[in-house]
């Protein structure tokens, strides 16, 4: 028996072969959104949520005590607002660092804003301390109720967005 090249059955050999081949390779960026990460990542990762935010009403909590009008430039209460702005930072740090190990999932998309609301947090208190460090006069303070109140509707937003990530996970109000 005599076996003849046949064109359409080659054709269709070759397509079957490839597409069979191509279906066992995934696309890492559709691979990463699909692939959740374990419960203790989470887990490990709304910690880092929770930390940060409470490093974050801590340093607004602090930047509250040297903006009150009656406040005089006590040195240990300098020192405290720039032990809570580090802490602040720190725990940003490490809440990105956790998504980082999670990154591409819906769990990291959805924790994005967070972060995105403790860096924002950050750079307030940052640009606040800033301008106070210019002028501490008592009449100064009342200058930066306005910022304040911004930075207590971030803490508000950020608490929001961490009860939708994990219910119960968003600490009491920052007053």
């Amino acid at each position: 028996m005599t076996t003849f090249f046949h064109p359409l059955r080659s054709t269709s050999l070759f397509l079957a072969l490839a597409l069979g081949a191509c279906a066992g390779v995934s696309h890492p960026v559709h691979d990463a959104a699909a692939i959740a990460p374990s419960p203790a990542l989470m887990s490990s990762v709304c910690a880092a949520g929770a930390d940060a935010r409470e490093a974050a009403t801590a340093v607004v909590r602090e930047l509250r005590v040297i903006a009150a009008p009656s406040f005089r430039g006590d040195p240990e209460a300098m020192r405290a607002i720039r032990r809570a702005a580090d802490a602040s930072r720190r725990c940003t740090a490490a809440l990105r660092e956790s998504l980082a190990a999670c990154a591409g999932s819906s769990f990291a998309q959805g924790m994005q804003p967070v972060l995105d609301d403790c860096e924002a947090v950050n750079a307030e208190v940052r640009d606040v301390l800033l301008a106070m460090s210019v002028d501490l006069a008592p009449r100064a303070a009342h200058s930066f109720d306005g910022r304040l109140a911004a930075l207590d509707g971030r803490i508000r937003q950020l608490d929001e967005r961490l009860a939708a990530t994990e219910p119960g996970i968003a600490a009491a109000p920052t007053r």
